[in-house]
């Protein structure tokens, strides 16, 4: 009787491992779940400012003259920002796609005093 339960509880001992094992494995793939959710909600977050700013500007919403916090207040973050000379700036959107060169895009260009000067929507590359 001794030997036979004895006999049943390797498995189980055993059994016990191999669950710890699959357990750290297991907390791996939940805390990569909620980070590609995380990535999900930024990705959703940017295609709903560039939609918005991009309605906005063919309502004729988004005006010269606006100030650079105003749009961002409004619209988010740019993607990217760059310094150009004489002092401009200019602002890109861009609808999240995974390719870079087909995505469609928005910039945006202020002068000196944070003002908006120009954008421009183009086409949409065929990759």
């Amino acid at each position: 009787m001794k030997r036979s339960l004895c006999l049943l509880m390797i498995p189980l001992l055993l059994g016990g491992c191999s669950v710890a094992r699959h357990a750290s494995d297991l907390t791996t793939l939940v805390s990569q779940a909620k980070e590609e959710g995380g990535k999900q909600a930024d990705l959703d977050r940017e295609q709903k400012s560039f939609k918005a700013l991009e309605e906005a500007i063919r309502a004729g919403k988004v005006r010269p003259g606006m100030t650079q916090s105003s749009i961002e207040n409004r619209f988010g973050e740019p993607i990217v920002v760059l310094e150009e000379q004489k002092g401009r700036t200019a602002w890109l959107y861009q609808s999240p796609d995974w390719n870079w060169f087909a995505a469609r895009k928005i910039y945006l260009e202020f002068d000196r005093n944070g003002k908006l000067r120009k954008w421009d929507i183009p086409a949409a590359l065929k990759v």
